[in-house]
């Protein structure tokens, strides 16, 4: 099934397509060294062989361009028995537009299908594109007692990568 929204559409991705997913993340990363965070903008992108199960799952959805081009993509998962929004990347020549919002809203969709009645993230609480943009679209801090197994094994992850635990926070919001 594919969405379009002005050109611009959105779809299940072909497991030939992961190598193209992880080129999108690692220019899309390069914008957390200007946050002081180069320790992201140098990172290995997601491993190819992870995307690629993903899309033959049907949980990696990817933004193309008007011609055609995969301009960003969404990273769907369950965890604690919600939606989750593993990763979104946009690459910067195709931020703005609202096209993150439409990755969202296709994850969104994604839970939704699954029967799952809300969709959770972890990112940064500072940085304009993580939190407070999510935030607009409608996310909020969930509360302690509602972060499962799975989700603090995700923020033991995240430390253990060398992410500041205290920048970061889990996020959801209704579907």
């Amino acid at each position: 099934m594919r969405e379009e929204h002005e050109g611009w559409s959105i779809a299940a991705a072909e497991p030939r397509e992961a190598a193209v997913a992880a080129g999108v993340e690692r220019a899309a990363g390069l914008q957390f060294a200007a946050q002081g965070l180069p320790e992201i903008a140098t990172a290995e992108p997601t491993p190819e062989p992870l995307l690629a199960a993903a899309a033959r799952e049907g949980r990696l959805l990817l933004l193309y361009d008007p011609e055609g081009a995969v301009a960003g993509f969404a990273l769907c998962d369950e965890k604690d028995g919600a939606a989750y929004l593993a990763e979104l990347a946009v690459h910067p020549r195709a931020q703005g537009g609202r096209r993150g919002a439409a990755l969202v809203e296709a994850a969104a969709a994604w839970g939704r299908r699954r029967g799952k009645a809300r969709l959770s993230l972890s990112t940064f609480r500072d940085i304009p594109w993580n939190g407070p943009y999510y935030r607009r679209l409608g996310f909020e801090p969930m509360p302690s007692d509602a972060v499962g197994p799975e989700l603090r094994a995700v923020r033991d992850r995240e430390i253990a990568n060398g992410l500041e635990g205290t920048r970061r926070e889990f996020l959801w919001r209704s579907l």
